[in-house]
């Protein structure tokens, strides 16, 4: 049995189905990262808060915060973490 359960886009209702339909617009499908964080719907919620500001912002754009994602990612040695950015 997995220690974190997740919700699948299929099973996904309420607060995580509507971040899922969020997330499927932006990228076409909803990566297992994302699905990590359907264990913890408030804490989801918050991060595509987050990611909607940026995607919003004049400056600071979601391409700079893919790539400080990215450059942390290389900087700490998480090759799953540099490809999915």
């Amino acid at each position: 049995m997995a220690l974190v359960q997740t919700v699948s886009p299929e099973q996904a209702t309420g607060k995580v189905a509507q971040i899922y339909g969020q997330i499927e617009q932006r990228f076409g499908r909803v990566h297992a990262g994302f699905q990590l964080y359907s264990a913890s719907p408030d804490l989801m919620e918050q991060l595509a808060a987050q990611n909607g500001y940026y995607m919003q912002h004049p400056s600071l754009g979601f391409v700079l915060l893919a790539l400080i994602r990215m450059l942390v990612s290389e900087r700490n040695s998480c090759a799953h973490c540099v490809a999915f950015n």
